[in-house]
């Protein structure tokens, strides 16, 4: 099931990342595209301000207040 509530939502790593790519660092900055669940899992998929896009698990992350929201 694709869950789009957070969709757009802006997010940073809380830890580092590793993904078949290489690895996200700590702090890294993304939107989030959508979340699912898989074989009893919560994954997220977000595009990351440098470039890659990633499932992490919803712990790996956490929410940040958008600079429009900040400014308002």
């Amino acid at each position: 099931m694709i869950d789009r509530i957070f969709s757009g939502s802006r997010c940073r790593a809380i830890r580092q990342v590793h993904y078949p790519g290489g690895a996200l660092h700590r702090f890294t900055l993304g939107t989030i595209r959508y979340a699912m669940e898989n074989l009893g899992r919560h994954l997220v998929t977000v595009d990351w301000d440098t470039g890659q896009a990633t499932v992490v698990f919803p712990h790996d992350i956490e929410l940040v207040e958008s600079d429009q929201a900040a400014s308002a």
